[in-house]
């Protein structure tokens, strides 16, 4: 479990798509992709709460789950 933070501008009238990747990184030089996840900047600020449960995948493995990504969203003025 870890928590990682960004900013970004959001307009109502100009949506962003949105890739979260997540890697396990063995040592410097060796990766491995756990799971990605696409969605929208807005799907994230209208869920309930600012927060979306995104279900990660590999891509060309269709129907497996690969954990499940938490994305919360917040206004800062």
């Amino acid at each position: 479990m870890w928590s990682k933070h960004f900013d970004t501008v959001f307009k109502f009238n100009s949506d962003k798509e949105l890739l979260f990747q997540v890697w396990n990184f063995n040592s410097k030089t060796s990766r491995d992709l756990i799971g990605e996840v696409e969605t929208r900047l807005s799907e994230i600020m209208m869920a309930p709460g600012h927060c979306l449960k995104l279900k990660l995948t590999i891509k060309g493995k269709p129907g497996v789950t690969r954990g499940i990504l938490k994305v919360w969203g917040d206004s800062v003025h």
